[in-house]
């Protein structure tokens, strides 16, 4: 089910919020952050490593979009 799937990868992106916060006003690109990620043995959503596209999309869930901020 496409909505559940969806919900818990919102509550996974969650999870990491703050994580990413700090990495992102410390400046981090990133690449980097993928390294950070792993450095920390913090899995990706899929069980796997970390790489680039697995932050933007972690990015893109933790980022509210126009339509979220018009839908709450």
């Amino acid at each position: 089910n496409t909505e559940a799937r969806q919900a818990a990868a919102d509550a996974f992106a969650a999870t990491l919020a703050g994580l990413v916060e700090g990495f992102q006003l410390r400046g981090l690109p990133q690449r980097r952050m993928a390294e950070e990620l792993n450095k920390l043995s913090i899995r990706a959503p899929r069980g796997g490593t970390w790489g680039l596209r697995q932050v933007q999309l972690l990015l893109g869930r933790l980022t509210p979009t126009r339509d979220t901020l018009i839908r709450e």
